[in-house]
């Protein structure tokens, strides 16, 4: 295992599980390629807890990179829950208040919700808001999934349910201590990952189709679409880390300041760059994570099987959350101590539209007395 962790309480009582989680990896790619291959995890600075407890059930948690090589048979581990997630930052060419902003956004949700568009900026960390660089630029940030690929499209979703197109194919390998680990092999390791290592591209689009449709004839123009969740080739899988090498969004917490980051290369052949796509989520104290009668999940004592129970209790939270702005900076420094990389630009959120609703964290006069008190003539879908 690659630890890029900062060694938390939290990431300390992950890792052992982990470590886990290879161990079996590496058992069933050697079972299959008759003791050849290879399996390693790399866990991030944003290591932690995910609200989705098949995922972390199956031993895998938000803040990692796996890998794996498996030469003679395809391979994929399916209790990494491949989907593809995101961020886009646009540039706007004016302000807008934030009524407007709240205007548009209920407007799209709307429209979208006629047609198989799955909206799923308010669920889970997924957010859309609009704020200002630096430098006083206006911009909009999207962060949200190609969420249709899960469940919506038949036989090419990918998540692991019991009705799943992959489902007789599933196999598992198990450790002594009883963990166990589910994949899928051959020619539905093939499918599976041709459908998701397409999902990147498609997430992007869909971003640009919203951004659109929102911001109408504020949207000037895309800076950059960044995925940390997805399959960037068929022997890997990303979940909360970016890969991309040019930049990336940090995102920290909920109306706090969002780091626009030019990774440090250090060499012109890597095929990756990993950074974290947040501060991730710890666990309040005592940190402790089980995995009783060897198979169910527990945190902190409290058996987890579905999310409503870790939506609603105490048990976690964003790292950040109650950090002031130089706290947030400080931990930014010391993200960029393991992952090297130059902050060249930092969004200050305005107002955003997520799961917790509508928060306006920051008034301009400019912004607050500015906007189109008839936006809705600008209104327009072009790239459907």
């Amino acid at each position: 295992m690659n630890n890029r962790s900062l060694n938390d309480d939290t990431q300390l009582a992950l890792i052992p599980h982990i470590q886990d989680t290879q161990r079996l990896m590496e058992m069933a790619i050697s079972i299959l390629n008759s003791g050849n291959g290879n399996a390693e995890i790399t866990i991030m600075p944003d290591l932690g807890v995910s609200s989705n407890p098949v995922r972390m059930k199956g031993g895998f948690f938000t803040g990692m990179f796996v890998w794996w090589d498996s030469p003679s048979i395809p391979f994929i581990p399916i209790d990494t829950t491949v989907n593809g997630c995101g961020v886009s930052v646009y540039t706007l060419n004016d302000t807008l208040s934030s009524i407007e902003f709240f205007e548009r956004v209920n407007c799209a949700k709307k429209y979208f919700s006629q047609y198989s568009y799955s909206w799923n900026f308010e669920r889970g960390n997924h957010f859309i808001s609009y704020g200002i660089t630096e430098e006083g630029v206006p911009c909009a940030v999207f962060h949200a999934s190609v969420d249709e690929y899960k469940r919506s499209v038949g036989d090419c979703s990918l998540y692991p349910d019991n009705n799943i197109w992959y489902a007789d194919d599933i196999r598992t390998v198990k450790l002594d201590n009883g963990r166990y680990l589910r994949f899928i092999t051959g020619s539905f390791a093939e499918r599976f990952s041709k459908i998701a290592t397409e999902l990147p591209q498609k997430n992007d689009q869909r971003m640009d189709i919203a951004a659109e449709l929102i911001f109408g004839k504020y949207l000037k123009e895309k800076c950059f679409y960044v995925p940390h969740y997805g399959m960037p080739d068929e022997h890997c899988v990303a979940i909360g880390c970016s890969w991309y090498k040019n930049q990336y969004a940090l995102l920290t917490a909920r109306g706090k300041n969002i780091y626009l980051i030019r990774p440090q290369r250090s060499s012109d052949n890597q095929k990756y760059i990993l950074n974290p796509h947040g501060f991730g989520v710890q666990l309040s104290t005592p940190c402790k994570v089980d995995y009783q009668n060897n198979q169910t999940l527990s945190l902190n004592a409290i058996p987890i099987t579905n999310q409503t129970q870790i939506l609603t209790t105490d048990i976690q939270q964003i790292r950040g959350i109650q950090m002031q702005d130089f706290e947030i900076k400080r931990h930014v420094d010391k993200i960029l101590q393991i992952c090297p990389g130059t902050v060249y630009d930092v969004i200050q959120q305005i107002a955003s539209v997520s799961s917790v609703g509508t928060d306006v964290f920051h008034r301009y006069s400019k912004i607050e007395n500015g906007g189109d008190d008839n936006w809705y003539e600008h209104l327009f879908f072009t790239t459907c």
